[in-house]
């Protein structure tokens, strides 16, 4: 069966260094979700220098899938950025669909 489609969900690491364990921890809420809905789910973190003195680390969680599972549980994927966003402290977040980059912005 063709994957044809590809969702990444951009998760940002805030700047404060005492909040990387709650953000690994809805990391792996993301991955174990993905890995129920989703095939071929893969992380990577990327780091990317703002200026001299602030980096920004973001981890991807994506995955392969059909457009059918994409489209099923898109609802889902909708929920758990908001879910994620709120519980990490962030006011969006970034979800690409098939190559095209969303900003979902988050009210607290």
């Amino acid at each position: 069966m063709p994957l044809r489609s590809k969702i990444e969900f951009y998760i940002p690491f805030p700047n404060g260094v005492d909040k990387y364990e709650n953000v690994e921890k809805w990391i792996q809420v993301v991955i174990e979700k993905f890995e129920g809905w989703f095939q071929n789910v893969s992380t990577r973190k990327e780091a990317k220098i703002i200026d001299t003195y602030t980096t920004s680390v973001v981890c991807v969680v994506w995955a392969f899938c059909t457009t059918n599972q994409l489209e099923q549980h898109f609802p889902s994927v909708d929920a758990l950025v908001h879910d994620v966003a709120e519980h990490i402290g962030s006011d969006d977040v970034l979800v690409a669909i098939n190559g095209s980059m969303y900003i979902i912005f988050v009210r607290h």
